[in-house]
């Protein structure tokens, strides 16, 4: 097939994203991005636009339009035809430890979601042996799959259990994970980057998931996800060959029965209930919470990739792929205005403006110190330190998590968790809260205020329109 047509330099990319009309249409976007999906589209531009691959002298206006690509980008999902399936987040990041397995291949090839009448001889089998487990991966062929569901009537929105989860950067295979040492069985996905120049994204899952399972206070290790192993991976080519590049796959411990607040606000278009977002506000800083004592920032706090147990009043972060570790020892001294939101939006005396974490963008040896990347239809929420290429610390933890809160209520927010919400996504990263622990204090101190004593509310998450 022949390669699609794009800007091949800078200016070439400059001269696509800044002709594009303020209020793009469908055509538009297409000629930016492609047919859909467009992700191949959007990841070329955002190679030739990135700001550490600018010259210095351009980096301002390479800025400019990383920020314009994320903006269009955006709309392009939210402008898409119905037909096309809206894509999970992107995949996560992980840390190499142990050596490449023998293995059968882990074919792209499988159906994102499982069809209704799948007859047992549909299924197929795939086996991944490593040092400790036995992994057996059982789905469906995506051309089975569409063979069966050519003139199906459509199904019901979600993904029946057992389904591949298709990300931006990875594919979540369901798996029974067996060890061989004592037999123990669980079940797991593992997931796997659909290409090989993303293992740094895995690479980085994997140490945050093992650093907070090693130094994070073991009380709260539900708010994460248990990472099983982490391993390298050549898949088959043609023939059985195997001379594709290696990919390191993460093997996470499943979770059921949870759902991500983007799945809650298509079932609250208008907003959820503050008295029903205030539990899953407390635990959502309690999870950031527990990652920052651990020394780890989670780097993409977005809507998809924070998931709750509506029933159970539980909440997991996931996709761990940008986060950045940092040395407990040398994070930043928590003033009494770093750990306040009221504190923060009082005024510019409140927070340090020599922040060393929020000053000019680092160079080359610093970029593990770095959101590695934005997750694309999230981009407009991402605080400015972010697309500037600058170091994050826990504020930027807290001012996406705040930015979800903010998205899941919407219109109906209270004036005082409004003027708590400023506090906590003000420009400027310094003058934030840095405190997750304090914070949640504090907006205790807001609801008790607003609604009074804490009670349990229980919480129906009803089927999604379309």
């Amino acid at each position: 097939m022949t390669p699609e047509p794009g800007p091949s330099g800078l200016d070439g990319a400059l001269g696509l994203l800044f002709d594009v009309p303020p209020e793009p249409g469908w055509p538009d976007l297409v000629r930016v991005f492609g047919p859909t999906p467009g992700i191949a589209g959007y990841r070329r531009l955002a190679r030739l636009v990135h700001p550490d691959r600018a010259p210095a002298a351009r980096s301002g206006v390479a800025t400019a339009a990383f920020v314009r690509l994320g903006d269009l980008w955006l709309r392009y999902q939210s402008l898409q035809p119905p037909q096309v399936t809206d894509r999970g987040a992107a995949g996560g990041a992980a840390y190499a430890a142990s050596a490449g397995p023998t293995t059968d291949s882990v074919d792209a090839d499988f159906a994102d979601v499982e069809p209704v009448d799948v007859e047992p001889g549909d299924i197929e089998e795939t086996v991944i042996r490593t040092r400790r487990h036995l992994h057996t991966i059982r789905v469906v062929p995506r051309r089975t799959a569409v063979a069966k569901a050519a003139g199906a009537a459509g199904a019901a929105g979600g993904r029946p259990d057992g389904g591949v989860i298709e990300g931006d950067v990875a594919l979540l295979y369901p798996a029974e994970c067996r060890e061989t040492a004592s037999g123990t069985t669980r079940t797991g996905f593992l997931k796997v980057p659909r290409s090989a120049a993303d293992n740094d994204l895995m690479e980085r899952e994997a140490a945050a998931l093992t650093r907070l399972a090693r130094a994070g206070d073991r009380r709260f290790a539900a708010y994460a996800p248990r990472l099983v192993e982490s391993f390298l991976h050549t898949p088959a080519t043609g023939g059985g060959q195997c001379s594709a590049p290696r990919r390191r796959v993460n093997v996470l411990e499943r979770l059921d029965g949870f759902q991500p607040l983007t799945r809650v606000h298509a079932a609250y278009p208008q907003g959820v209930d503050p008295r029903d977002a205030a539990w899953m506000w407390r635990r959502l800083l309690v999870a950031l919470g527990y990652a920052h004592r651990a020394g780890v920032l989670h780097g993409a706090v977005v809507p998809d990739h924070v998931l709750i147990h509506p029933e159970k009043h539980g909440l997991v972060l996931v996709d761990w792929c940008y986060s950045v570790i940092r040395d407990p020892e040398t994070a930043p001294t928590v003033g009494r205005a770093a750990g306040s939101a009221a504190g923060s939006a009082a005024g510019p005396g409140a927070g340090s403006a020599a922040d060393p974490d929020n000053g000019p963008a680092a160079g080359a040896a610093d970029l593990a110190a770095r959101v590695p990347a934005v997750v694309p239809r999230f981009a407009p929420m991402y605080p400015p330190e972010v697309a500037a290429r600058r170091r994050p610390d826990e504020a930027t933890d807290i001012y996406l998590a705040t930015r979800c809160m903010t998205y899941l209520i919407g219109p109906g927010l209270p004036a005082q968790l409004r003027a708590f919400a400023r506090g906590c996504t003000l420009p400027a990263a310094a003058r934030r809260p840095h405190d997750a622990w304090r914070l949640l204090t504090e907006l205790d101190d807001v609801l008790e205020r607003l609604y009074g004593p804490r009670r349990f509310r229980p919480f129906h998450l009803p089927a999604a329109d379309g």
